[in-house]
């Protein structure tokens, strides 16, 4: 079901849930999430029934996990805003719209209207190839339908007509509050932030810095903006005069900015106003590093070369930043502002104030979400605690806060006033606070498909201390195989079907099957003195993942975990097969018809 808001969405999927039985098929999806998000939190209540929702205020990883057990039939119903119609493969048997589209007539509390293009996408999720003949599409309509209305759901070739976002009613009020600005502020495109006018004049920004430092380039510096598909598109050339007098604008500006200065701000990915004021604070925090000691001669990463910076680690980049009140500070930009944000109740609650520096140290800590959610609001209710921590995770840590923290360490880095030799801030800084953990280790997990930040953040911490470097993360998880990571790790079916994944070795034995009609794997826990002969494959139990070769009723010797994926792959395949033991691995053949 699509709909117009977060808070629709979690209400329709409890909604839908209440009419339900527990579904066993999403009992692993249920025991992740009560894992990651707490069980008291109302996605888990839901997913326990086969119902989910999914917005932009959920963490990632929760995201792909409830994406996957939807294609993995898991789930029989999801809520969703438009983050699972843009361009998720997701094909379902019914699609339900409820939600304000264009031309609708009706308020639905100020909503946002689906595009045209929108609804196609998302009735065009409806029907299963290879599953069923057909598929539903239901527009809900809180009266009597209209017959003309029914074309809403088959737009013609005009309305499906692809708009440059430059030239929508929304990016033209935009535009219109940009001039008003531009007219009262002195502060000229500086004072623009938050909204696709703001957007457009940094864009612009670029494309002159580039022009400016690319020797090849010459002609006209806005020509590449002139050529811009809303230029080309609209019949209106007011529109279209419009942005090229805020392009010209910006053009003032950058000639009469300082060019040092102008590329710095080109680099930040924010409004022209943020990146000034990122730049500034960038400026003061390289002279007070300028001033730091000097260290023992360890970079974060091993010793550090002579005549080389030494990069600071984690923890003493997170004081010094602490020290300096510079999350405070980055709160204020418009980009993030807001993404911060705590009360006591859903309904007209008083805000409380979490302390963003100390929220920060636990949450890279690898503090679990109930933790926090604890931590930083003790005596409100666990289920509202636990949706607003996973909100201003989601808002704050995963994105925009995580995303300004790197914009300022590379400006810090970079800057004119740091000696060669100057110490450096750590370069991964924002990664840490984009995953939530503390070592590169789990950095390289969470960065190479594991999903499970308390997995990853629990590997990380094990191979750390037994000087096993990142690089060699994947052959040293697949030598401690299978059964070793429920022991070592926790890891439940969901975790070791991602930990399967990273560590599998590329090959394909089907496609060897077929060309060679013969494979040969290696083996391990193989018993001594084994005998050569046929063997079966199989687990010894459901709990158990790890295939086992065997005779009989006799283990032999076991799967090793980075071939795992390949010999299931190869034993669904279809194919005619028979196993044998030969001088302590596995050798497979086809059978000839």
């Amino acid at each position: 079901m699509v709909v117009g808001t977060k808070k629709e969405a979690r209400n329709t999927a409890l909604a839908i849930a209440e009419h339900l039985d527990d579904r066993p098929q999403a009992a692993v999806l249920s025991d992740y999430l009560a894992d990651t998000l707490g069980p008291e939190h109302p996605l888990v209540r839901c997913t326990r029934r086969g119902v989910a929702y999914h917005h932009g205020d959920l963490p990632d990883d929760v995201l792909q996990a409830i994406e996957n057990a939807l294609r993995n039939d898991q789930l029989i119903a999801i809520a969703s805003t438009t983050t699972l119609t843009d361009g998720v493969n997701l094909p379902v048997r019914t699609v339900i719209v409820h939600s304000k589209v264009h031309g609708d007539h009706l308020a639905y509390d100020n909503q946002r209207s689906l595009s045209p293009s929108e609804l196609v996408n998302a009735i065009g999720r409806a029907g299963r190839a290879g599953r069923e003949s057909e598929g539903w599409i239901i527009l809900t309509r809180p009266y009597p339908p209209r017959p003309d209305e029914f074309n809403t759901l088959t737009p013609d070739t005009e309305q499906l007509k692809v708009t440059s976002a430059l030239l929508t009613d929304e990016a033209l009020a935009a535009l219109a509050a940009a001039e008003d600005k531009l007219r009262e502020a002195a502060d000229g495109v500086f004072a623009l932030a938050d909204s696709i006018a703001a957007d457009f004049a940094a864009f612009v920004w670029l494309v002159l810095q580039a022009h400016a430092t690319t020797p090849i380039l010459d002609g006209d510096p806005l020509g590449a903006v002139r050529s811009l598909f809303a230029m080309n598109q609209s019949h209106d050339g007011r529109a279209t005069g419009r942005w090229l007098r805020l392009a010209e604008r910006v053009a003032e500006d950058h000639r009469a900015t300082d060019p040092d200065l102008a590329g710095r701000w080109s680099s930040t990915g924010t409004s022209l106003g943020s990146a000034r004021d990122l730049d500034q604070l960038a400026q003061d925090l390289a002279r007070l590093l300028a001033e730091q000691p000097a260290g023992d001669g360890t970079s974060a990463r091993g010793p550090a070369w002579p005549g080389f910076p030494e990069e600071w680690p984690l923890e003493r980049t997170l004081s010094f930043l602490t020290e300096h009140q510079v999350f405070e500070r980055l709160l204020t930009l418009p980009e993030v502002a807001g993404t911060w944000r705590f009360t006591d109740k859903g309904s007209r609650g008083t805000q409380v104030d979490v302390p963003f520096a100390t929220a920060v140290q636990d949450w890279i800590s690898g503090e679990t979400i109930p933790d926090l959610a604890r931590a930083w609001l003790p005596g409100v209710p666990a289920e509202w605690a636990l949706e607003q921590a996973v909100r201003n995770i989601s808002s704050g840590f995963e994105h925009a806060l995580s995303w300004v923290t790197g914009a300022l360490i590379n400006l810090v880095n970079n800057s004119p006033l740091l000696s060669p030799t100057a110490p450096r801030l750590n370069t991964h800084m924002a990664w840490y606070i984009r995953h939530g953990v503390d070592t590169e280790h789990a950095l390289t997990l969470l960065t190479s498909g594991i999903t499970s930040r308390r997995l990853a953040h629990t590997i990380g911490r094990r191979a750390a201390t037994q000087w096993c470097p990142p690089t060699g993360l994947r052959q040293w998880l697949a030598m401690q195989q299978i059964d070793s990571w429920a022991l070592l790790f926790q890891a439940n079916e969901y975790e070791i079907e991602d930990l399967l994944d990273y560590v599998r070795s590329p090959s394909n034995l089907v496609s060897e099957l077929l060309v060679d009609r013969k494979v040969t794997i290696p083996l391990v826990r193989l018993v001594p003195g084994a005998a050569d002969g046929p063997v079966e494959i199989g687990s010894l139990s459901t709990e158990g993942p790890m295939l086992w070769i065997g005779r009989g009723r006799r283990t032999l010797g076991a799967v090793p975990a980075d071939r795992h994926l390949d010999v299931l792959a190869m034993l669904d395949s279809g194919l005619d097969l028979t196993h044998y033991l030969r001088d302590g691995q596995l050798v497979t053949t086809r059978r000839h018809r």
